[in-house]
C-alpha cells in the first residue's frame, strides 16, 4: 500500500475554519482586471486542478481548499463562470498522478490546468533525477492531452512542509534545501515548456510554530495560509486568463 504523507492525522481533523477577508485580495486584482476590454476577457472557465493532500486541502472543508478558494474570487468577485474539478489524492507522488491522469476520460475542455506535486516524492526519499524523470513525463502527458490548452497552465511551487509544528521533528534544514531543489526542477521544466510558475514556497515558510497556519494536524495549511498563497496565485491566474 502507498505510504502518505498527509494521511497521518486525517481521522482527528474536525470543526470548520472561520472564513478569512478575502477584500485585500480581490481589490489587488481589481486594477489589473479594469484594464482588460470586455472583449478579450474569457466568461466560462473549466479548472482542472492536479495534485496531493495541498491540492484537496487536507484537513479542511472540501470548499476552503485553495483552487475553491481561487474559483469562488474568480466567480463573486470578477464574475467568471466557473466549473472545477479537482484530480487529486493525499500521497499521491508524481508517478501516482501521472498513472490517474493517463486514465482519464475526459468530456470537456479544459482552459484553466494548475499542477501542485512533488512534496511526497521528496518525503520519501526519490532522487532529484528520479523525479525531474517522472515529471518530465507528467508535463509531457498533459500537454499532449488535446482537452487541455497548455497555455493556461500553471505550476504551483512544492511548500515547506518543515516550517510546520509537525515539521519541528524533522531536520528542518534539510527539508528546506531538498525542497528547494525539487522546486528548481519544477521551474526548470517550466521554463522548458513556457509553463508559468508560482512560487508560494516563501510564504510557506512564514513561521514554523504559528499554528494558525495550519490544521489540526500541524502540518497542512490552513485556510489563513491558503489565503496568503493566493495573494500571489489569484493575480496570476487572472494574467493567464487574459
Amino acid at each position: 500500500m502507498l505510504k502518505k504523507l498527509f494521511g497521518i492525522l486525517i481521522l482527528l481533523i474536525i470543526g470548520c475554519k472561520k472564513q478569512n477577508d478575502n477584500s485585500n485580495l480581490n481589490n489587488s486584482t481589481n486594477l489589473l482586471l479594469n484594464t482588460i476590454s470586455e472583449e478579450e476577457k474569457i466568461d466560462s472557465i473549466n479548472f482542472l486542478a492536479l495534485g496531493d493532500s495541498y491540492t484537496i486541502g487536507e484537513g479542511l472543508e472540501v470548499l476552503k481548499s485553495w483552487p475553491n478558494q481561487l474559483s469562488d474570487s474568480l466567480v463573486s468577485n470578477h464574475n467568471f463562470k466557473i466549473s472545477l474539478n479537482i484530480v487529486a489524492e493525499t500521497g499521491f507522488r508524481t508517478a501516482d498522478l501521472k498513472t490517474v491522469f493517463s486514465q482519464l476520460q475526459f468530456d470537456k475542455n479544459y482552459n484553466l490546468i494548475s499542477l501542485l506535486i512533488g512534496v511526497n516524492d521528496q518525503f520519501l526519499g526519490s532522487s532529484k533525477e528520479e523525479f525531474r524523470i517522472q515529471l518530465d513525463e507528467l508535463v509531457n502527458l498533459i500537454l499532449s492531452e488535446p482537452a487541455i490548452n497548455s497555455s493556461k497552465l500553471f505550476v504551483v511551487s512544492i511548500p515547506d512542509w518543515g516550517y510546520t509544528p509537525f515539521g519541528s521533528n524533522y531536520d528542518r534544514t534539510k527539508i528546506s534545501n531538498e525542497i528547494d531543489d525539487y522546486n528548481n526542477i519544477l521551474k526548470g521544466v517550466c521554463e522548458i515548456n513556457q509553463i508559468h510558475f508560482i512560487n508560494i514556497t516563501d510564504i510557506s515558510r512564514t513561521n514554523p510554530n504559528d499554528w494558525s497556519l495550519v490544521t489540526f494536524d500541524g502540518l497542512h495549511p490552513s485556510e489563513k495560509m491558503y489565503n496568503l498563497w493566493l495573494e500571489k496565485i489569484l493575480p496570476k491566474t487572472i494574467q493567464i486568463l487574459n
